[in-house]
């Protein structure tokens, strides 16, 4: 099935304004999923109103359509990538990291496996040697029977997966659960543990603990920066000052960027921030997308993705990074910790 990203003149223009001399010749995007849709369920009303992304995301997003839209959107620079499998709950978890894996070269691929949490020791070290895996990627709805709001970082990984981990040097990228995200006091607690705890694992924290609004950021990022070894990934962040700070308080050495394809890269849009709360404008039919715009306005709209690096841009240039640090949040950093498990 051919990418169906639809590059068209406003993204063309977009990009010339915006990122044309702000992306740097290599990438690495240490944040998106691959996955067929034979792999994961159906997509449900219900499942549609839990997690607005699986609406976008569905039904599937496979190597080659992450090498085409990379072709597309960032013309004269050379993506890599880590990759990952659905967490939709309900999906067939060793065919997903199975796809994953068959389609990492560990050269400008890499892979990442699904973590089921109910996994004893013996079966995870298999899946992570078998597959070649740099590490694993957890997710609140992958643990059995639980709500998003009841879901604590324990849960997601067990102290004995953490040691297979530790003992393999691997990676882990953590999706923090729950209403409070990074705000969490216990949530910080957790990660500073294992950081101390597991020194030859790594741990990045996604979407940088999910501070999309700033009083997450302000709340918790000075603590963050204090967790030696603790490293984060950028993806879906559109706030430039959330971007500044991030910069300013955690550093550009430890924060990585990352798309969480496909959804970035098929909706089209904006976002707004109210308080502790964000809204989506966009333009896609999506079930949960009702208040809509006219076609002409949304005719304007460009991808999530070019919002998303604008926004870094200008995060980047209020923090005064120089070249050098943003090479590091493109590629510099992911690729050292990539390139040492190869």
């Amino acid at each position: 099935m051919p990418s169906e990203l639809d590059y068209r003149e406003v993204d063309r223009r977009f990009f010339e304004r915006y990122l044309r001399d702000f992306l740097p010749a290599r990438m690495l995007d240490v944040h998106m999923h691959v996955h067929r849709q034979e792999d994961v369920p159906p997509l449900t009303q219900e499942l549609a109103a839990a997690n607005w992304a699986t609406a976008v995301s569905h039904p599937e997003y496979l190597a080659h359509d992450a090498e085409e839209d990379y072709a597309k959107l960032f013309p004269g620079s050379e993506v890599s990538r880590l990759q990952f499998g659905s967490v939709v709950r309900g999906t067939n978890i060793e065919a997903t990291n199975g796809y994953s894996a068959e389609t990492a070269d560990r050269r400008h691929v890499w892979a990442l496996a699904v973590l089921d949490p109910t996994w004893p020791a013996d079966r995870l070290h298999e899946t992570l040697v078998a597959g070649k895996f740099n590490g694993v990627k957890p997710y609140w709805s992958l643990v059995p029977d639980a709500q998003e709001g009841e879901v604590r970082l324990d849960d997601m990984i067990a102290p004995h997966q953490l040691e297979v981990l530790d003992a393999l040097g691997l990676i882990a990228i953590i999706h923090v659960p729950g209403p409070e995200r990074i705000r969490a006091a216990h949530t910080r607690q957790a990660l500073r543990r294992w950081c101390r705890q597991y020194r030859n694992a790594t741990f990045v924290v996604a979407h940088v603990g999910r501070a999309y609004c700033m009083p997450f950021a302000e709340a918790s990022f000075a603590d963050l920066a204090s967790i030696d070894g603790l490293l984060f990934d950028c993806s879906a962040v559109l706030n430039p000052h959330v971007f500044e700070l991030a910069f300013n308080t955690i550093g550009p050495q430890r924060i990585m960027w990352g798309t969480d394809f496909p959804v970035l890269a098929r909706m089209r849009g904006y976002r707004v921030w109210e308080g502790e709360k964000y809204r989506n404008v966009v333009s896609g039919d999506y079930p949960w997308n009702t208040d809509r715009q006219p076609p002409d306005v949304e005719a304007e709209y460009t991808y999530f993705v070019y919002e998303a690096l604008k926004a870094m841009r200008e995060g980047a240039e209020c923090a005064g990074l120089s070249t050098t640090d943003l090479e590091d949040v493109f590629f510099n950093a992911a690729h050292r910790s990539l390139a040492s498990d190869s």
